[in-house]
């Protein structure tokens, strides 16, 4: 059940050329003065479902649920969170606490609390789910982003003896794609990696999203 290295070399080559790509024409973009339609800022909140294929190779592909929320803490840079689950899956990441946290409570809120000092460790690992945007069009942007403690459960038997809770990474990108007013449809696809039994993977989904825009403008930051 693991990958075959020549395919998996060149799913590996083909994306991460597309993503080449698409960052050059966001540079041309920039030098000629083109904006995205929706200008993220500051506190920006999305809010996203999607149905997800999730492949490990000690195990059988399964088909997932998820939430995704992304919190944008500058123009082009997002934290983010989400839970996905499955048959006999799960995984969630420190941002899935972190971001309602921050977004609904505010620092302010927090800052004269008791429970600051924990506020402020949650808040901490909410970006190990950090998210990039660059603009490639008016309505389309690509966000590059890295999970770094993405806690997964997955159980497979009798396949593994590794299965069970584990921690991994994940690298991989999203194409927001911008649609009517404030929707947001957002195809992505990334690798995963277990750290401790070191077992690659892939998920591909897409997201489905609601843009709730802070009111804050970039130009008044």
């Amino acid at each position: 059940m693991r990958f075959n290295r020549v395919f998996k070399r060149f799913i590996l080559f083909f994306l991460f050329s597309i993503l080449i790509l698409l960052q050059l024409k966001s540079q041309d973009l920039v030098f000629e003065g083109k904006e995205l339609l929706f200008k993220f800022s500051p506190r920006d909140f999305i809010l996203q479902l999607s149905p997800n294929y999730v492949y490990r190779e000690d195990a059988f592909p399964r088909i997932t649920g998820s939430i995704n929320m992304q919190y944008f803490v500058a123009g082009n840079v997002s934290i983010n969170g989400n839970l996905s689950i499955g048959q006999d899956y799960i995984h969630f990441g420190p941002g899935l606490l972190g971001i309602p946290l921050i977004s609904l409570g505010g620092l302010r809120t927090w800052l004269a609390a008791d429970e600051f000092l924990l506020f402020l460790v949650i808040v901490a690992g909410s970006f190990e789910n950090t998210a990039f945007h660059f603009p490639v069009s008016r309505n389309l942007d690509i966000s590059p982003y890295f999970s770094l403690l993405r806690f997964q459960y997955l159980y497979e038997p009798p396949t593994s003896q590794y299965n069970d809770f584990s921690l991994s990474l994940a690298l991989g990108s999203r194409l927001n794609i911008f649609f009517a007013e404030q929707w947001i449809i957002a195809p992505y696809f990334e690798y995963t990696r277990t750290y401790f039994s070191r077992f690659n993977g892939f998920q591909g989904g897409i997201l489905i999203g609601y843009y709730f825009k802070s009111g804050i403008s970039v130009e008044t930051e």
